[in-house]
């Protein structure tokens, strides 16, 4: 996932940089390019889940390709 400043005079950058750095460089926001989508069944899917689950489902699809699922599980 790739992530703007909201002054927009910075360029996109990781994850990883944007919670190391903070703020970008032109003291803007970062800010996620693209929200991940949910279905239905997934929200509908999170009433039998552990509140541990839930946020293990939420990160994986936020940072699954940048944080391998191991370590959100750890994380979590």
């Amino acid at each position: 996932m790739q992530f703007y400043s909201t002054n927009k005079k910075s360029p996109l950058v990781s994850f990883e940089t944007a919670l190391i750095a903070g703020l970008a460089p032109d003291s803007g926001l970062y800010m996620p390019q693209l929200f991940p989508h949910y279905t239905r069944q997934e929200l509908d899917s999170v009433r039998d889940k552990t509140l541990q689950e839930i946020g293990v489902q939420l990160f994986d699809k936020w940072f699954g390709d940048e944080i391998p699922l191991i370590d959100i599980k750890t994380i979590v």
